[in-house]
């Protein structure tokens, strides 16, 4: 029984290796031929560019933010868990569901017709794409940091404090350095996540050629036309993009965290 269990093991391990890799090899396969012949098109050059400006600002807004926010969490110890809780619960949502919320209250029905008074306006622009990529990833950013901050003996802070730092000094010289590796994984982590997210962009912004089209929105557009060897040549770009992030935090990042830990 043990001979039959280690081979059926095996087997799993081998079928589930190949049902992950085996898509993306096909579509690697069907947009070579377009990465491989440049110049591209404006529309794919301006659907990049827009992707990294609006994933860059989304990220330094999350960061910075999230960070101030897991702080306060991180002292708080009434309602803690609830806040928690609450931080958490947008994780579980469908990013559709998140879009859909989000043209709920800032359309033009609600909250967004007096918002366009003041010039602000989130429906089918540049500025919903940050505003859909902040509201997506606030939340993980907060559990992500919360969760590395837990493991931070307090003792340390309130030394800190008896020394004469403030708050503030004692967030920005001893908390920020030493949740330092995880602070550079998390934003490594919400940039890639950033470039790749689609449900809730699509709801509130949708996608126009050369105004709202980002990468992953992009691959939606082409599919619809017909062009498969874009959609697939854009979706390279992207796995490119993730591949070099997710080996930059296994090689560097990791090694610096154990290095820390040796030292």
């Amino acid at each position: 029984m043990d001979y039959f269990f280690e081979k059926v093991s095996k087997v799993l391990v081998i079928f589930s290796i190949l049902f992950i890799i085996a898509p993306f090899i096909l579509i690697i396969g069907e947009g070579l031929e377009f990465i491989m012949n440049p110049p591209y098109t404006k529309e794919i050059v301006f659907s990049l560019k827009l992707s990294l400006k609006t994933s860059t600002i989304a990220t330094i807004i999350v960061t910075i933010i999230s960070l101030i926010i897991t702080r306060k969490l991180y002292e708080q110890q009434r309602y803690k868990e609830i806040l928690k809780y609450i931080y958490s619960f947008p994780l579980s949502m469908p990013h559709l569901v998140s879009g859909l919320a989000l043209i709920s209250l800032y359309g033009h029905n609600n909250l967004g017709k007096y918002l366009k008074f003041l010039g602000v306006d989130f429906v089918y622009t540049q500025q919903g794409i940050v505003l859909a990529l902040i509201f997506i990833n606030l939340p993980y950013s907060i559990v992500f940091l919360n969760s590395a901050m837990e493991s931070i003996n307090k003792e340390i802070l309130f030394t800190a404090n008896n020394l004469g730092l403030n708050n503030y000094q004692v967030f920005l010289y001893v908390l920020i350095p030493l949740l330092k590796n995880n602070i550079y994984t998390m934003v490594l982590l919400l940039f890639s996540r950033c470039l790749g997210e689609f449900g809730a962009v699509m709801m509130l912004v949708g996608v126009t050629r050369m105004r709202t089209e980002t990468l992953a929105t992009s691959i939606f557009l082409n599919m619809t036309t017909g062009d498969f060897d874009v959609s697939c040549g854009v979706a390279i770009i992207l796995m490119g993009i993730n591949l070099f992030i997710n080996l930059f935090i296994k090689l560097v990042l990791n090694r610096n965290r154990l290095g820390d830990k040796n030292a």
